[in-house]
């Protein structure tokens, strides 16, 4: 009766410590997306809010696993050496305003998608986004929250024509008082994307 006592005890601590994990998922792939297509690719540093430059370079670099694990034939540049091109080629400034516009409008600026797809000599730009972070403690009347909104997309080269979509909403409402950390909402709904990469 007492062993019985103490495992139902640790059963509801643990439930009390995981709380509630959930990420849903939404894809877009363009009809005429062909896989044989795209030979190489560049899987650049996601845009960090909320989240450090270490811990998107980590998060980019599980992505590129990813992509090879679904496609093992392909070539992914290294986001360093893609770094060092574009800087060397003075675009930085340019990528970063692309993606800020077009993380607004929707509307990508494809002549910046040709420039630095001719730069870096590849296929396809693979970039990630956190576009949203809400992060709530509780007020002793309802559990903390921590909620982000991921998205990877890969975008012709050579067209500035979006090629694939994918987001995934990440959310974390531990049984505590303090929210969990951005970070591990993020890896949550990164974890969602990379089982849904096109092929």
């Amino acid at each position: 009766m007492l062993l019985l006592l103490r495992t139902m005890v640790l059963c509801a601590a643990s439930f009390m410590l995981v709380g509630c994990e959930t990420a849903s998922l939404d894809s877009y792939v363009d009809p005429s997306y062909s896989a044989k297509d795209i030979r190489k690719v560049v899987v650049l540093p996601m845009t960090n809010s909320g989240i450090t430059p270490g811990q998107a370079q980590e998060l980019s670099r599980s992505f590129a696993q990813g992509m090879l694990r679904t496609n093992p034939t392909l070539e992914i540049m290294g986001a360093g050496e893609a770094i060092d091109k574009i800087n060397a080629a003075n675009l930085a400034d340019e990528w970063a305003v692309f993606l800020r516009n077009y993380n607004t409008s929707g509307i990508p600026n494809t002549n910046i998608v040709k420039r630095i797809g001719a730069v870096l000599g590849v296929d396809a730009i693979i970039q990630g986004s956190v576009l949203s972070v809400s992060q709530k403690d509780s007020n002793g009347f309802d559990y903390p929250m921590t909620r982000v909104n991921v998205r990877y997309g890969a975008i012709n080269a050579k067209t500035g024509a979006m090629l694939w979509e994918i987001s995934s909403e990440g959310t974390i409402q531990p049984y505590s008082y303090t929210a969990a950390p951005i970070i591990d909402a993020v890896r949550l709904a990164h974890a969602k994307i990379l089982s849904s990469i096109p092929k």
